[in-house]
């Protein structure tokens, strides 16, 4: 049932079906590995911590890791470098394109 749920992601934002349904695929696993956890355990806290890690560590990678890595690339001499080429695509001084 869980996995199932994610079907309403289809056509949000632009998500294909196809794209659902490997959403539900996988969403299924996982939700396979929590009951396993909770049914062993007995506790519900367990399987909830991991599903609170999990999407912790996809939104860090996905979101945290670029973003990082993009302030990161706006100092020293990297913003030089990327200043220089954009004169240079742009063509901005007059210079041969590199397009």
């Amino acid at each position: 049932m869980f996995g199932l749920s994610h079907l309403s992601n289809f056509g949000w934002h632009g998500e294909s079906f196809t794209a659902t349904i490997a959403q539900v695929i996988g969403v299924m696993g996982s939700a396979f590995i929590w009951a396993e956890l909770y049914l062993y355990t007995g506790k519900l806290w367990l399987p909830m911590i991991y599903h609170f890690l999990m999407d912790y560590i996809y939104t860090v990678l996905i979101v945290g890791v670029p973003l990082l890595f993009s302030i990161w690339m706006l100092f020293g001499k990297r913003r030089q470098v990327m200043e220089d080429n954009t004169d240079l695509i742009l063509n901005l001084n007059g210079r041969q394109s590199m397009i």
